[in-house]
Order: C-alpha cells, then sequence, then structure tokens
C-alpha cells in the first residue's frame, strides 16, 4: 500500500492556508486598533478605550495559540493510520519515525513540494571596522551539523541547499580580540540575528542570539597553515610542518613578504619539474562540509591549484593566474561536502599545474580548512585579513527568502526540511 500524497497534502494544504489566513489576519491588528482609537484621540477623551492595547495584544495571543492548535492537526494527518501509518507499515505512530519515514519514501516516490529559496546578501560594515578581513558563507549542508537552531540534521541533507532560513537581518560583531588575551588573526564573533518573538504570532522576527565564532586562523583543522613557522631543508627555510611532495626547496620556500605575519610559502617553477606540490596530511569527518579558504599573490602566467585529496576524494580550485591581477594578494575560496566515508589518507595541498617556466612564481598565505559555524540555514567562516579585528567591529546582511508554503510549514512546526523542487509532484496551490 503506498500514501496518496494528493490527497495527505490537500488535508495538510487546508490547514497550513488556515494558519497563513490567521497569520495575515492578525497582522492587521494594530492597523484596526489604532483606527478604531484615533476618535477618541480626536474628541480628547481615551478614557472609554484606555485597555484597547491590552486587548489587542490578547487578540494577538489568541491567533498564535489557534495557529499552534492548528498544527497540532497537522501532526493528526501525518500520523493518521489508514492514510500513513498502514501505507508506510510503520512499527509504531509517534511523529519521529513518520517524519524520518515520510522523508524516505517522498524521495523514493519522487515526491517533491515547492522549494524555499533564501537568497543571502553581501555583508556590510556597520560603522567602520578597524580590520579587514571577509566573510565567507555556503548554503550547502553537510548531513551533521544542525544548520539552525531547533533545526535537526540527518545524513539525507548532505550536498542539499538550506531551506530552513528566514528573513532576518544577520549581525556579526567582534566581542574578543588580543587586548582579551587571543592570539592576532584568532578574534572570537557573535552572531546574531534580530529579535527573536513568539512562534506563531502574527509579526515577523528574527532568529536572536546566535553562536559564537572563531576566525578560520583559530579553527583550523591543517597546522602552520600562516605559513609562520619555518624550518631549515638543506640551508633554505621551508614551512614546518608541511611535505615537499614533488619538487624541492629549490621549488618550495619561505617568502618573507606575506599578506599577513612573518612568512607566505612561494612556489618556484624552474621549467623542468612538472606539477611542484607541498601538501599536508588532514583529519576528516564522514559527512563532513569544509571550507578552505586561502590567499594568493599570482604570476602572470600559469595556473595553480590548492585542493584536498584522498581515496576517493578530489576537490580542488584551478586558477588561471592570467586572469588575475598580478602582484596583489587576493582571497580564494571553495567549500565541499564529504558524501558518505571520508578517506584516512586526506591531505590538503597547494600544486603547480603542469610545469612553470623558471621565472614563474607564485606566493599562498594563510591556507585553512575548517568546518563552517552554521546559523539561520547558512555556514559562516570568517577570515583574518591584513589588519587584525578589533571589539565591536561589525558587519551585517539582509536574508530575503521566497519561501515554499509547505516547507515553511515544516520548518515552522517541525524543524525539519522535506525533499523540494522548483516544479514540485506537490502543488503549493493545495494551500492557497
Amino acid at each position: 500500500m503506498a500514501i496518496n500524497y494528493t490527497n495527505l497534502f490537500t488535508n495538510i494544504g487546508a490547514i497550513v492556508k488556515e494558519m497563513n489566513t490567521f497569520r495575515t489576519d492578525s497582522k492587521g491588528l494594530e492597523s484596526r486598533r489604532d483606527t478604531l482609537k484615533s476618535p477618541f484621540e480626536t474628541n480628547g477623551n481615551t478614557r472609554p478605550v484606555q485597555g484597547i492595547y491590552g486587548t489587542y495584544n490578547g487578540f494577538e495571543s489568541n491567533y498564535a495559540r489557534l495557529s499552534a492548535e492548528l498544527v497540532g492537526y497537522i501532526t493528526n494527518s501525518l500520523t493518521d493510520l489508514d492514510d500513513v501509518i498502514d501505507a508506510l507499515d510503520l512499527p509504531d505512530n509517534s511523529l519521529t519515525t513518520v517524519l524520518d519515514r515520510l522523508f524516505d519514501d517522498m524521495l523514493m516516490q519522487s515526491q517533491t513540494i515547492k522549494e524555499s529559496v533564501a537568497t543571502v546578501g553581501s555583508f556590510s560594515a556597520y560603522g567602520t571596522p578597524v580590520g579587514n578581513g571577509s566573510i565567507l558563507t555556503t548554503q550547502v549542508m553537510d548531513g551533521i551539523t544542525a544548520p539552525s537552531a531547533n533545526v535537526q540534521s540527518r545524513p539525507d541533507y548532505v550536498g542539499l541547499t538550506s531551506e530552513v532560513t528566514i528573513d532576518d537581518v544577520t549581525t556579526i560583531r567582534c566581542i574578543a580580540d588580543e587586548g582579551d588575551g587571543l592570539t592576532p588573526g584568532q578574534e572570537q564573533f557573535q552572531i546574531h540575528g534580530q529579535l527573536a518573538g513568539e512562534q506563531w504570532g502574527p509579526r515577523d522576527y528574527g532568529t536572536g542570539t546566535g553562536p559564537s565564532i572563531q576566525t578560520a586562523a583559530a579553527l583550523a583543522l591543517n597546522s602552520n597553515g600562516s605559513f609562520d613557522t619555518v624550518e631549515d631543508q638543506n640551508g633554505t627555510d621551508v614551512p614546518s610542518g608541511w611535505t615537499i611532495a614533488t619538487g624541492d626547496e629549490t621549488n618550495v620556500q619561505s617568502n618573507a613578504s606575506a599578506y599577513r605575519g612573518d612568512y607566505a610559502v612561494e612556489i618556484i617553477g624552474d621549467a623542468a619539474t612538472a606539477n611542484i606540490r607541498l601538501e599536508q596530511d588532514i583529519s576528516l569527518n564522514d559527512r563532513g562540509g569544509y571550507m578552505v579558504s586561502f590567499w594568493l599573490y599570482p604570476h602572470t602566467t600559469s595556473s595553480i591549484i590548492v585542493g584536498v585529496d584522498g581515496t576517493g576524494l578530489d576537490e580542488k580550485l584551478t586558477i588561471d593566474m592570467s586572469l588575475e591581477t598580478p602582484a596583489t594578494w587576493v582571497l580564494k575560496s571553495f567549500y565541499f561536502t564529504i558524501p558518505f566515508t571520508a578517506p584516512t589518507d586526506a591531505k590538503i595541498y597547494i600544486q603547480a599545474s603542469g610545469t612553470w617556466g623558471g621565472t614563474v612564481t607564485a606566493k599562498v598565505d594563510d591556507l585553512f580548512i575548517l568546518t563552517p559555524t552554521w546559523h539561520n540555514g547558512v555556514g559562516y567562516v570568517i577570515v583574518p585579513g591584513s589588519t587584525n579585528f578589533r571589539r565591536r567591529d561589525t558587519w551585517q546582511s539582509t536574508i530575503t527568502v521566497v519561501r515554499g508554503l509547505f516547507q515553511d510549514k515544516f520548518r515552522e512546526a517541525y524543524g525539519i526540511q522535506m525533499p523540494s523542487a522548483t516544479s514540485p509532484t506537490i502543488s503549493d496551490s493545495l494551500a492557497q
């Protein structure tokens, strides 16, 4: 026996439509209250309506209560014995079991609901920050990290774009720097949204206080990504903790002309050695999501590769340096997820693509790999710049969401996202 998805979502759609009608109606309460109060103010006597604010606040609370009760009817529909439990041959009718198996069945039956699409605006400085670093973002989930507060993760989410985001203004503010005992370049920040509100209330609300986060330099999984620690190799300084896998110290050297700190690493062509490579062993998690960031000082020709590889893994960014602004430091990054098992022989590396000529050189600094910190369906990484961050350095980004009606209710009511598509098999028209 199979679920009749048209019938199930027609039933749920009727409830979602009523809930959205409640919310729309309740948003107009403040204006209607002021309209009612206006003639009393005009006539100079508001005593008869002194309690009107409390009365209308009570109306708003009633709307929220009614919406919360209607969620119970969605739950009843999802756990109905005939429509769902027996149709899926479930061993029990717990909501957790139902939602888990419903997700799986929708995948197997190629059933989808309308996607929710979030647009993360670029970050703008609030005031005049001292630090000149950058904020990187991703919306691709890793399957193990909860993408937002009150939202669960599940392995099937790996590689999927998050659809659990709400409209908000995200603020990232530096709350601790070297004056608080932190290493320069490893400052701490607080992520937060606008004021969080009543879940089913009429007012638009934000995500409130989010997680704290340090810079990529503090959270990096690789060691000496700054290349500031060096060691002698045949009379030449080279980065400590890294292995020159292809070439030798004539091809890979520490260079004191760095983007930040004491040293960068320089890759030097010799017109003979192909694929000069510097690498380091790293440990990755199964179903992990990783951001790789680095500063590049490019040459005018040739290509350079920065990547992560291992058995069954090959993630990289190949940069044609002829397309870059020469003699200028530029920030580069890429993000990837590991769908299943992470290799035990994973390495992060810098590599010359092919054989560089004897005049080709390029420098790399602050190469870091780390797991983003998530808030409101967005993963964040903060990259230190050439000038260190300071307390009160603040940036903001506006997030706007085009919501799928069913998807938004699964997020709000149950903290999950269901299989979705731009052109779904289950139309939002059932909830309109």
